[in-house]
């Protein structure tokens, strides 16, 4: 009997659920938009509407929101934790490339005598313009260019470590040309470490 019951109570409560024909719909399909799956109709014109997102409104992934600052910030305090020298030789370089400007370029030469016969690290960054792939590249050129610089100035290899940092660790908050230009370096630090250089 409490097994009818429940039936009959189910099969009432569909009853009070919105008709199907309420909404005439022509066609459903779900495009992807602003990171999630929407159920959409065609209207009697042809065109795409979506409506505001409902609880059957599927997500395709969690909002980031601001992970990548936090990932910034926790690669800037491991940096920091590496080498505590104050004493950086920072050379810029153009947008999206390994070319060095030439006042940096001066002022590498001018510092040369200061780290040739350290141990050093040397960190290549990038501003925020363009994919993390190729920002991942251009900073690993910068800072191999910068080795080579430093190889040929008569460093030892065996005492340069290249490390690169793409779409991280600003300078600026990139706003305007000035203030990438500011991001787009190298920095080359005394490597203080306890151990040997890889």
């Amino acid at each position: 009997m409490l097994r009818v019951f429940i039936g009959i109570m189910l099969l009432s409560s569909c009853t009070s659920l919105p008709s199907r024909s309420q909404q005439p719909l022509i066609d459903i399909t779900m495009n992807e938009a602003n990171n999630a799956y929407q159920f959409c109709r065609d209207d009697e014109v042809g065109e795409w509407k979506c409506p505001k997102p409902t609880p059957k409104t599927l997500w395709a992934k969690e909002d980031r929101g601001d992970l990548d600052h936090v990932i910034s910030l926790a690669i800037e305090q491991a940096l920091g934790e590496k080498s505590s020298s104050k004493n950086k030789v920072v050379v810029e370089f153009f947008f999206g490339s390994a070319k060095i400007y030439p006042e940096s370029e001066q002022y590498l030469k001018n510092k040369m005598s200061e780290i040739k016969d350290k141990k050093v690290v040397i960190k290549g960054f990038t501003d925020n313009i363009g994919s993390h792939e190729r920002n991942k590249e251009i900073a690993h050129l910068r800072a191999n260019k910068i080795k080579s610089l430093l190889i040929s100035e008569g460093m030892k290899a065996e005492h340069i470590m290249v490390e690169s940092y793409p779409l991280c660790c600003y300078l600026n908050d990139n706003s305007t040309e000035e203030k990438r230009k500011r991001n787009r370096r190298v920095e080359i630090e005394e490597f203080q470490e306890k151990g040997v250089l890889k």
